[in-house]
């Protein structure tokens, strides 16, 4: 079931061209906010309105608030910044894809899974710190996001990690997702590196060459293009060559 329920305290301010939203149990006039109850729990489905700091509230009516739901904030431009509550154990999948503004998102512990495509595409995100709860990772939550430079990992995440600011599992033996607006122009894979998840270097627009151990079991690389062992199939062209591109002969 969705309910309305009037609880913001600043809304939009026609003469600036905004708005702050700051959300609380407290009932006031203003601004609309829809969440749906499922055995007591409140999943946040929207907010009608124009928005640019949006804070999730721990609780409405005494319920706690665990989720971001599907589609929430769909293509949302006015977005600016976005803090996620402890209690918050899911975003899930597009809650804030298409949100061209986005510049600020905290996410706290709590946390345990992001959905699919959760921030894909276009958001302006410089950098996202993902907490030690984290435990599922759906697909590709990041991709798009050409401004991202950097995806950290609390170093007592059980299931993820981070090296030089890319998104690996937590044994470092699959990548996950390098940033797309990472500014350096090559990319060593290890000899630990077995797996390159889909996705994960699209996209790369400063990236010009990956390069690969010469132990790794996996993969290989020729003038920057990585490819499988034997050298016979092209797995990731870099975003970040231009001109024609040089396919390697024995692909």
């Amino acid at each position: 079931m969705k309910h309305l329920l009037y609880i913001a305290r600043f809304c939009i301010i026609p003469a600036l061209g905004f708005g702050f939203c700051l959300f609380g149990t407290n009932l006031q006039a203003g601004q609309p906010f829809q969440y749906s109850v499922e055995n007591n729990e409140i999943t946040i489905t929207g907010c009608p309105g124009k928005v640019t700091e949006l804070l999730i509230p721990e609780k409405i009516d005494g319920m706690p608030v665990t989720k971001i739901g599907s589609g929430a904030f769909y293509r949302r431009p006015d977005l600016k910044s976005v803090s996620i509550p402890k209690g918050i154990k899911a975003i899930e999948s597009r809650a804030f894809m298409h949100c061209f503004g986005l510049v600020r998102i905290s996410l706290s512990e709590g946390l345990e899974t992001i959905g699919e495509a959760a921030f894909e595409f276009y958001s302006p995100l410089p950098s996202v710190k993902i907490p030690a709860s984290v435990r599922q990772i759906e697909g590709v939550p990041f991709n798009g996001c050409r401004a991202l430079k950097a995806i950290e990992v609390s170093s007592e995440n059980q299931y993820f990690s981070s090296k030089d600011g890319v998104l690996f599992d937590k044994q470092q033996t699959a990548i996950i997702k390098y940033p797309q607006g990472k500014p350096t122009s090559s990319f060593l894979l290890s000899s630990s590196v077995v797996e390159v998840q889909p996705l994960a270097l699209a996209g790369c627009i400063q990236l010009k060459a990956i390069i690969t151990a010469e132990d790794n079991p996996i993969f290989s690389s020729s003038r920057g293009v990585l490819l499988s062992k034997d050298g016979k199939t092209l797995l990731q062209y870099p975003g970040g060559l231009s001109g024609p591109a040089v396919i390697p002969q024995n692909v």
